[in-house]
């Protein structure tokens, strides 16, 4: 048979056979043309009870900035309803870990920093149940700053930085000191909700029995026009129908550039002044949060941290920063005389604060 077709072809005449080329490439060209048909398709979507079992080396690191709610950094269930997911765990006295939202619930036996105060703002480190719209980076391990995600543009912003894009923030209500408790504890809610919720203090012209009185005013920032605040008031009254603090009467305002700086921590100052205090522990929340607020105006920096302890939840309060142990105990003097608490085993100690990420930054 391999003989017949050979001496077929020899003796065949060449006008006649023109076909056998021809159909050898109309088809290869029809294959060609399938392949491309199918390589333009979108490849089809694994069913739930599919797996992958490898992933693209490097995959992550091509991630583009508007996936930064991928799985991994899904905020985990919270394995008490009292707990705070913070952004920020202090390893050992001096040591700070940024952590991820994923993370943001291990190591309960260790301080989880859930405010901050910083001059007169005290915000929050907390880790959103919603997408993260906020995103945090340390700078030299001597600060940490954090940055607004703009879907929009798919790009972070520094917050807010002084092109004034930003500029405006929602103020929910307005308290003293004896109170503002009860406004750290809704700022928390709201920022666990996926607001940016601050107190912003101011002083009291007129004194009470010749201590001295701050009024602490929370905020909700910061936003490009007056019309997305109209949008907020009416969005908040639906979210928290049962807070007293949330009531029909919101204030637009233009916060100053303090208000606004991007800086959540800055020791750099600790250069000169490495002492802090150590204000006690707390086992109500409500008095950790007074003691936050009655403190913060004799400070440069103060934060409040959540620890477990013996399936307890305790609040340690510390602040700084004093050149040596004779200024800090000066200081804790004069904050004893000025709030009329007694602040009971207060101490104080040298430490010079590092801020490091994990492993999963």
């Amino acid at each position: 048979m391999k003989t017949f077709w050979l001496r077929w072809l020899y003796d065949s005449n060449p006008k006649k056979t023109w076909g056998i080329p021809l159909g050898f490439a109309l088809s290869l060209g029809f294959l060609l043309i399938l392949n491309l048909f199918f390589l333009g398709q979108d490849p089809p979507v694994p069913a739930a009870s599919d797996s992958i079992a490898e992933e693209v080396p490097g995959s992550h690191e091509a991630s583009s900035a508007a996936n930064i709610n991928s799985a991994d950094e899904r905020l985990p269930e919270k394995p008490k309803p009292e707990l705070w997911a913070s952004r920020i765990v202090e390893t050992q006295p001096g040591q700070w870990q940024l952590n991820k939202r994923s993370t943001a619930y291990q190591q309960l036996d260790l301080p989880h920093v859930v405010a901050v105060s910083r001059g007169k703002r005290i915000v929050f480190p907390l880790a959103s149940t919603q997408p993260n719209r906020f995103q945090y980076a340390i700078e030299g391990e001597s600060r940490m700053v954090f940055s607004r995600f703009d879907s929009t543009k798919k790009t972070n912003h520094l917050s807010f930085d002084r092109s004034r894009k930003y500029r405006y923030a929602l103020q929910i209500a307005s308290l003293d000191e004896t109170k503002a408790h009860l406004a750290l504890a809704l700022a928390a809610k709201l920022t666990e909700a996926g607001y940016y919720a601050y107190l912003y203090r101011s002083a009291n012209d007129q004194p009470v029995d010749g201590v001295d009185v701050y009024n602490y005013k929370l905020r909700i920032g910061y936003f490009a026009s007056e019309n997305e605040l109209g949008e907020l008031s009416a969005r908040l009254k639906t979210e928290f129908p049962n807070e007293p603090l949330i009531k029909e009467k919101f204030w637009p305002v233009l916060p100053n550039f303090e208000e606004v700086d991007q800086e959540l921590v800055d020791f750099r100052v600790q250069r000169n002044k490495p002492w802090i205090i150590n204000l006690g522990a707390f086992g109500v929340l409500e008095n950790g949060l007074t003691a936050l607020t009655r403190s913060v105006p004799y400070f440069d920096f103060l934060y409040l941290a959540q620890i477990e302890r013996k399936n307890k939840l305790l609040y340690v309060l510390k602040g700084g920063y004093f050149s040596g142990r004779t200024s800090s105990f000066t200081a804790l003097e004069t904050l004893r005389e000025k709030t009329s608490v007694a602040f009971k085993g207060a101490s104080s100690s040298l430490l010079r604060y590092k801020i490091t990420s994990d492993s999963e930054q």
